[in-house]
């Protein structure tokens, strides 16, 4: 099915005009999620009840970002890690991605989920970039304790935010690694992101 799904998407991107294809084609971005999907009957094969208690499959899907084409999937039952497989999927999926997409600057991108050193490295050996969300450990803490205001920037797309870069990196992640860390103003009263005009903010 990846294989159909590939050559009907290379196919696609060739009949289109030239300007209208080279918009996705620029920057293409893999995105890695795993959404729970929940199951009724306790006789469903490849499910299990995941940290929440409810009884759920678990697509782990790779989808080429600028078109929403999913380029390939496994189906997981609720209890699997998808970080095992995610290498595996991240490879394949660029194979789905047309020769001259995947010639260009493709990026990848997974949330914290899959904050896993062998996935950064295969994106490294890849020759992609990479964003992984970091969860939320001990030294990231201490870290980011270390940082001084003058180490933040404002985010251009998000006027409550700023980023600082930071030189952390876990030893089993590749050497040219680098930690984005970025915080936002909440809205204490909504509880949400600040804007330029809602008050009061922490």
């Amino acid at each position: 099915m990846e294989i159909g799904v590939a050559a009907s998407t290379a196919r696609m991107l060739e009949m289109l005009p030239a300007r209208r294809a080279a918009a996705p084609a620029e920057q293409p971005t893999v995105d890695l999620d795993t959404p729970d999907v929940e199951v009724n009957g306790r006789k469903k094969r490849a499910v299990a009840y995941d940290h929440q208690g409810q009884r759920v499959g678990r697509p782990h899907v790779a989808t080429w970002a600028e078109t929403g084409t999913v380029l390939a999937a496994d189906l997981l039952a609720g209890d699997i890690d998808p970080r095992a497989g995610a290498p595996r999927l991240l490879r394949r999926a660029l194979a789905g991605l047309p020769p001259a997409v995947r010639a260009g600057r493709v990026r990848m991108r997974a949330d914290a989920g899959y904050f896993a050193g062998e996935l950064a490295h295969d994106a490294h050996a890849e020759g992609i970039g990479f964003a992984i969300g970091g969860k939320r450990i001990a030294p990231l803490w201490r870290m980011l304790d270390g940082l001084a205001e003058a180490d933040w920037t404002d985010d251009v797309d998000r006027p409550a935010a700023q980023v600082a870069v930071a030189g952390y990196r876990p030893d089993w992640w590749p050497a040219d690694t680098r930690l984005l860390i970025r915080r936002i103003l909440l809205d204490v009263a909504a509880g949400a992101p600040c804007t330029p005009t809602s008050v009061p903010c922490r």
